[in-house]
């Protein structure tokens, strides 16, 4: 593969206690979109240099690390690779790799979101905590688990509830309503 279908980029990440990490962060092409296929890690030049452990992880924010990565490849390839006065291929090559790179969350799949409806709607039945519900059983984050619920809201998957509240299942026909 060649710079135009892969590349790299490095990011520095704050470290509380042994100083900033560097993660290098692997692009490829893929179906139109670059997409972060592979991490390096090690510590900056300068950082006292001891063997990574499972807490020094944990601090790694991989959705704001990748965000910000992709916000820097970004400028990266424009600096690099994009001459402003070159209107021929390579000029539009570099400026289509440019428009490729992610911006912000990939949407979420709407079978992902019928998914995470039929879950909470269950859950709500049987009177258990339904954005918990859809935490445990897709094993991501509460927060993340309640965007999904949101969006399901939004796309009239789930019915409207006030904030903090939970409500499952879509309003009944107007009929049903006595």
């Amino acid at each position: 593969m060649n710079w135009s279908e892969e590349n790299w980029n490095w990011v520095e990440w704050p470290h509380k206690d042994n100083g900033p990490l560097w993660i290098g962060v692997h692009w490829r092409l893929l179906d139109g979109r670059w997409e972060c296929v592979g991490l390096k890690i090690e510590f900056a030049p300068g950082a006292r240099v001891r063997p990574l452990r499972t807490k020094d992880l944990r601090g790694i924010n991989l959705g704001g690390l990748i965000e910000r990565a992709a916000r820097e490849f970004t400028l990266d390839l424009q600096e690099t690779y994009r001459d402003p006065h070159d209107d021929g291929p390579f000029g539009a090559l570099v400026d289509d790799l440019i428009e490729k790179v992610p911006k912000g969350r990939p949407p979420v799949p709407l079978a992902r979101l019928q998914e995470t409806a039929k879950v909470y709607r269950d859950a709500y039945a049987k009177r258990l905590p339904p954005t918990k519900a859809v935490q445990e059983h897709f094993g991501v984050p509460y927060g993340t688990a309640g965007r999904w619920v949101a969006q399901c809201r939004e796309r009239g998957l789930l019915g409207r509830t006030r904030q903090g509240r939970a409500g499952g299942t879509m309003p009944p026909p107007r009929e049903e309503r006595r």
